[in-house]
């Protein structure tokens, strides 16, 4: 049996742009000389007997007889000269004889020339120009969402181009692609399907020098959890840039970080099993400049930002994290996560609760935080707002958090929180544990709706609180350092319809002015004495400048068990308050303050000296 080869009727004259030639011109000539000027016989038929005038134009790609596709022929060698419509040059050559013979028709992209418009462009091939950007359809991979294309992309990424893309189709993977250094990796809008849960299952992982865009990466199955991870980032990896890409249902982290210099811009990962972005080292070594922009979060199981061992100069900035972490998971849940790294920053960016989490199978781990630092140094905050709708409702056994602080964490910084709580959830605002923590400072803040806070730092707690409001429900202690305060300032911050507006143990060396209070319901002001041991006695502490309004029922001041040297000055109580000062034990010294509202009882409490007269303007001798 005889092969033959199908070929089309009329072969087809393309453009520069690979698209078929609409009203272009086609010149026949003496082989060796310019075909405008020197034309040849052209014919319609093989048999030489219907002359074609030239130039003949194309229509649809096809030189045209009378409206109608047909084939060109020659008796002798020729030269040809393409033309667009415009009469600009596509292709051109001299002689023709081998490629040609009898039927002048089909172009070597090699032949045809390319000239970008503009100023300044210069004369390329047009097989150049097509090889800019390689697709991976180009190695045959079909893009049709069933067949197993995991081959035919590796070839691509393997062919020695560095610039691959997707083609904007749907590509099915079943195992980890590998993108080579250098390589820009752009989907076009395509998405790439993953199939297999193991190990090897990640979409791909990156080389060095690397640039991802433009992908849609998710399971095959939805709803259900694929792949491994979405982006790996190995270790050997840096100067990596992802961004404009969505990730859905990925087993654990959207994208696994282990490099240097890497960039995460315009990234969203929804219903991940862990977090849109976990930095993490296997030798605790962590990776180091990283930059998180624009990037959301959205019910990712486990954190939605996270740091971990040994990270430095991460910066997550103008970022979303909604409704994180599975109450099933058995760890923390955190929006924020740091733990063990240095000079980290999370800057601008938003923690929305809608109690839109997945539904409770098991008991879950107590706590859920909008940001928790662990045992990191040099760390800040500026900048984080976090909404709680009202619809949210607590879910049974779990604690909730704006921050968690602990395990010897130093000079953390956190400024410009905004905190709006609309539902009937009691959210903890800087929840430390026993051991040693140091906040440098918490400023310009705007708390509004159920809080509490417990700090539990033996270095000292939170050295500065300043220029805020706390605004409550009646049922909140807005600070409250139950382990030892030192050095410390409270300082031009407001309270309104609090429970309780400061309480702090071990006051030392410390000062509380300028502070409005506003409706408190048990005690403006709570200073105690942790442990009952010399070094938590209270002592040299002030409380300056501050305004004490309303016609709450509790007291304005409270100082208990041996309250040293305690200074109460230039204070104005306009307002109803059942006792103004309730000491134990204590040693106080007062001058300036000015009453103009009523205070059932002026003092309270036995074993004190310097106790207030009964207008409270002057602490009296006694």
């Amino acid at each position: 049996m005889t092969t033959l080869s199908i070929q089309p009727p009329y072969p087809i004259i393309t453009g520069a742009d690979g698209q078929p030639l609409e009203d272009g011109y086609v010149w026949i000539g003496t082989a060796n000389l310019n075909p405008i000027t020197n034309p040849v016989a052209v014919y319609w038929d093989a048999a030489l007997t219907q002359p074609a005038g030239q130039p003949v134009r194309t229509r649809g790609g096809y030189p045209v007889n009378a409206g109608t596709p047909a084939r060109l022929y020659v008796g002798s060698d020729y030269s040809i000269l393409v033309q667009n419509k415009n009469g600009s040059t596509l292709y051109s050559a001299l002689t023709a004889t081998e490629r040609y013979s009898d039927v002048v028709v089909q172009v070597d992209s090699s032949d045809v020339t390319f000239l970008q418009a503009g100023s300044g462009a210069v004369v390329r091939t047009a097989q150049a120009k097509m090889r800019d950007v390689v697709s991976v359809k180009d190695f045959g991979a079909v893009g049709d969402g069933v067949t197993d294309d995991t081959a035919a992309i590796q070839v691509a990424l393997n062919s020695g181009a560095t610039n691959i893309c997707g083609s904007g189709l749907s590509y099915l993977l079943s195992s980890t692609l590998s993108v080579p250094a250098n390589t820009v990796f752009d989907g076009e809008g395509a998405t790439l399907l993953l199939s297999v849960t193991t190990s090897a299952g990640s979409a791909m992982s990156v080389g060095d020098g690397c640039e991802v865009k433009n992908w849609k990466i998710q399971s095959n199955v939805p709803g259900t959890k694929k792949g491994y991870y979405g982006i790996a980032i190995p270790q050997t990896s840096s100067n990596v840039f992802v961004h404009n890409v969505q990730l859905k249902d990925i087993q654990y982290s959207a994208i696994d970080n282990a490099g240097n210099s890497v960039r995460i811009f315009d990234v969203t990962a929804q219903d991940c099993g862990w977090d849109l972005i976990q930095n993490y080292r296997a030798d605790g070594t962590g990776p180091r400049n990283v930059h998180v922009h624009r990037c959301r979060a959205i019910r990712t199981g486990r954190h939605g930002f996270s740091t971990d061992t040994g990270c430095r100069d991460i910066v997550f900035e103008d970022c979303v994290a909604i409704d994180v972490g599975n109450p099933t998971l058995n760890e923390g849940k955190d929006a924020y996560h740091y733990e063990g790294c240095f000079q980290t920053v999370v800057k601008n960016c938003i923690a929305n609760y809608t109690g839109n989490h997945p539904a409770v199978t098991t008991t879950p781990v107590a706590l859920f935080a909008a940001f928790r630092e662990f045992a990191s140094t040099d760390c800040v905050i500026d900048g984080l707002i976090v909404i709680v709708e009202g619809g949210f409702a607590p879910i049974t056994g779990a604690t909730w958090r704006l921050f968690y602080v602990e395990d010897a964490t130093t000079n953390f910084v956190v400024r410009g929180v905004t905190m709006l709580n609309k539902s009937a959830t009691v959210f903890g605002l800087l929840w430390g544990n026993t051991d040693a923590q140091e906040i440098l400072e918490f400023s310009n803040f705007d708390i509004q709706g159920p809080h509490s806070w417990t700090q539990n730092g033996a270095s000292g707690g939170c050295r500065r609180i300043s220029d805020g409001t706390f605004i409550g429900t009646g049922v909140e202690t807005s600070i409250n350092n139950q382990y030892k305060t030192y050095n410390s300032e409270v300082s031009n911050v407001s309270f309104k319809g609090v429970a309780k507006a400061i309480r702090m143990a071990g006051f030392q060396n410390s000062v509380i002015k300028n502070c409005r209070f506003y409706d408190v319901y048990s005690y403006g002001i709570e200073l105690d004495w942790f442990a009952y041991t010399a070094e938590y006695r209270p002592s040299a502490g002030a409380i300056i400048g501050c305004y004490f309004s309303g016609t709450a029922n509790g007291k304005l001041l409270k100082s208990a068990d041996s309250q040293d040297a305690l200074t109460f000055a230039n204070n104005v109580i306009n307002g109803t308050a059942s006792v103004g000062l309730e000491a134990q034990n204590t040693s106080v010294k007062g001058f300036g303050n000015i009453v103009t509202g009523t205070v059932t009882t002026a003092q309270t409490g036995t074993n004190s000296t310097g106790a207030f007269n009964s207008n409270l303007n002057n602490l009296a001798s006694v």
